[in-house]
């Protein structure tokens, strides 16, 4: 028997199935980082529906459009805690990288600020209304941009206001 030849069948074996298993592994991190790019895409886009839904629940209540048994505090509380805001905010942190986390937090404070300025009572067309509002579109325009940076996604230059 050759031994050469066994040798060259065996090392020839050995290459065949580490490249195989290279290219399954490269295969597998493109998959994993591809879902993990999805997954936060989802989040991303829920987290800012979330906000939306519970801005334009406190627009409603600014505007006296809420159940008259409620006081404008509890209305606007219930405004904003009716579209989980709290919860997908936890999931963000749980999965967004640092900036998006940080600006949306922030973005999640101003909204508070808004919530609590509705429910103190101040007119829709009172200054005290229209300063939390452009201080949580400010932060909101930043958070879409941290967003679609982190997603690979071009800057807008088109400025997509509330």
């Amino acid at each position: 028997m050759n031994w050469l030849t066994l040798l060259s069948t065996l090392l020839g074996a050995v290459v065949g199935v580490g490249s195989t298993l290279l290219a399954d592994r490269a295969r597998w991190g493109r998959e994993v980082q591809t879902q993990a790019l999805q997954n936060r895409r989802a989040l991303y886009g829920e987290f800012l529906t979330a906000l939306n839904l519970a801005q334009e629940s406190l627009f409603a209540v600014a505007y006296g459009r809420h159940p008259t048994d409620l006081t404008r505090d509890l209305a606007a509380r219930a405004a904003f805690g009716n579209h989980q805001v709290y919860a997908i905010r936890e999931r963000l942190v749980l999965s967004g990288r640092e900036p998006v986390v940080a600006t949306a937090d922030l973005a999640f404070n101003r909204l508070k600020t808004f919530r609590d300025v509705v429910g103190s009572g101040a007119n829709p067309d009172s200054p005290e209304l229209a300063d939390a509002i452009h201080a949580y579109g400010t932060v909101l325009r930043e958070l879409r941009h941290a967003m679609r940076h982190e997603l690979g996604e071009p800057r807008l230059e088109t400025d997509v206001s509330n």
